[in-house]
């Protein structure tokens, strides 16, 4: 009887959980609001992360500075930080990780799907990452003597080392 009752509000688009962070409860049989401190942070948070710039530490970080808090009003951890971020219940979606079943829900979505996209593409890796040139003082000055390609330089314990990274090479 308990399951059934679980799942017929699912199906009514209510979700009998304690709502995530970013949303208030309202009781039994009734759809979760928007908490009107917390949700246009959670919308900051995946929209910086949706850049792909920001790693998920300095996303924790970002999270404390603006005052974002979990539902026990503690500092999120970095994953629960990570569970938010995968949480389909901000784009209206409720899931099941038991089951894996997916039902929709009768609260106000609080990102739009494309935003959440991307940043699904950003934590599984996909979205193209930016190359980081380092501005070493000597960069393409050295050519390896094997194989006439140039040094490249490498920072370790503070210092840069210049070595070939061309496969195959004498060295």
């Amino acid at each position: 009887e308990a399951r059934k009752g679980f799942y017929g509000r699912l199906k009514q688009g209510v979700y009998p959980l304690p709502a995530p962070v970013g949303y208030l409860d309202q009781g039994a049989g009734k759809a979760k609001i928007l908490d009107p401190e917390k949700a246009p942070l959670v919308r900051r948070v995946f929209e910086a992360y949706a850049t792909g710039a920001h790693s998920l530490n300095e996303m924790v970080a970002y999270a404390e500075e603006i005052g974002l808090r979990n539902r026990h009003g503690g500092l999120i951890s970095r994953n629960g930080l990570a569970r938010l971020l995968r949480n389909r219940f901000y784009v209206g979606l409720m899931c099941l990780k038991s089951t894996g079943e997916s039902f929709t829900g009768s609260h106000e979505t609080l990102i739009t799907t494309k935003c959440f996209k991307q940043v699904q593409q950003v934590l599984d890796g996909k979205a193209p990452k930016k190359e980081r040139v380092h501005d070493h003082l000597f960069r393409c000055l050295f050519k390896c003597g094997y194989c006439g390609y140039s040094m490249i330089g490498e920072l370790h314990k503070g210092r840069v080392y210049y070595r070939c990274h061309t496969k195959g090479c004498q060295r």
